[in-house]
């Protein structure tokens, strides 16, 4: 016990301080009343007082803000270890990944598309540009003699001797031959001309390059886009024409039958027509008398070289055409020397 007065420690029991004397007996009785605070376990909730009473001792006052729970309530727990789950948007952002990439699949087609026409189209222009800056006073060329070789092409000199497998009737009258490209016969004052489908896209005429490449060489570099020379009916024409490897030495031996040939072929493009034979009188050699089979009929073509002139019906409707101008010869002309790799003179 301490001395109220001095600060002196005294030993319990004592009724007066033995240092200043002061009397104790009122210390005593004052910490033997005083209340004794209640003892509460750690942790353990008080309630508060009913109204109108004093809080008791050891009473906690419950911080500000706080709300008893309801009877009943538990306070939801996580389980241990795992965050709360949230919900999945996985597919969300891989839907919008899809439209992404289908967006861009479709813009780059429509930019790769544009820049493809685009590019014909340049090509194109650029073709018809050069067609048409084509001077005929630049070239030299001697129309006059184009057109006379024209003329001459109706004047047939089959060469006899080197045809194979000739036969004659017992009159004497008719004779048929057989050459690289056509079979010919001749009865009285005509000739036929017949093709036997040996000159086709694989046949080499001149410098080793065969007719399937000149046609793609025109598809490609002289025609306008989506239209393309008829195969069929060139390959038919120049059999006719041609006749046999021996009649040329020279290029030009063959080059206008090439030209006439292409100009038709490029005219009837998109005709199903084919060539069953040629007849020619001799009384009338530039009229080449085709057999055809054209429009789902059998028909007869007149065709005069040196008139340059066409016509259907067995020559009874004329077929009014352009294909035979001078313009468009001079073109199919620049087009087949190009090809074959002839220098113009």
């Amino acid at each position: 016990m301490i001395c109220p007065k001095c600060g002196n420690e005294i030993a319990e029991g004592l009724k007066f301080c033995p240092n200043c004397g002061n009397p104790l007996t009122d210390v005593q009785s004052a910490l033997v009343s005083a209340p004794q605070p209640e003892q509460q376990p750690a942790g353990s909730f008080v309630a508060p007082p009913q109204s109108g009473q004093q809080p008791a001792g050891g009473y906690v006052q419950p911080p500000q803000g706080y709300q008893q729970p309801a009877p009943g309530y538990q306070q939801p727990q996580a389980p241990y270890g795992q965050p709360p789950q949230k919900k999945s948007k996985v597919w969300l952002i891989v839907l919008i990944i899809v439209l992404v990439i289908a967006a861009i699949l479709i813009i780059a087609g429509i930019a790769l598309k544009r820049a493809a026409d685009r590019v014909q189209q340049e090509l194109n222009d650029q073709i018809m540009s050069e067609i048409d800056d084509i001077n005929l006073d630049d070239l030299n060329l001697d129309l006059d003699t184009l057109n006379s070789e024209i003329e001459e092409i109706g004047e047939l000199d089959l060469d006899l001797d080197n045809a194979t497998g000739s036969t004659e009737t017992s009159s004497g009258a008719d004779e048929s031959y057989s050459y690289d490209y056509v079979d010919v016969s001749y009865s009285g004052n005509t000739v036929t001309i017949t093709p036997n489908g040996k000159l086709n896209g694989s046949t080499v005429l001149w410098g080793g390059k065969d007719l399937d490449g000149l046609c793609d060489y025109i598809d490609d570099e002289v025609l306008e886009a989506g239209r393309y020379i008829n195969r069929d009916l060139l390959y038919d024409l120049i059999a006719i024409d041609v006749v046999d490897e021996s009649m040329y030495t020279e290029f030009e031996d063959i080059e206008l039958n090439l030209l006439m040939a292409c100009a038709l072929a490029n005219n009837f493009h998109d005709t199903d027509v084919r060539v069953r034979d040629c007849v020619i009188d001799s009384a009338k050699p530039t009229d080449y008398a085709y057999d055809v089979k054209a429009y789902g009929k059998d028909d007869t073509w007149i065709i005069n070289y040196k008139d340059k002139t066409v016509y259907f019906n067995n020559g009874g409707t004329e077929y009014v055409s352009d294909m035979f101008n001078d313009d468009y010869m001079v073109v199919w002309m620049v087009a087949v020397e190009e090809y074959y790799g002839i220098e113009a003179d």
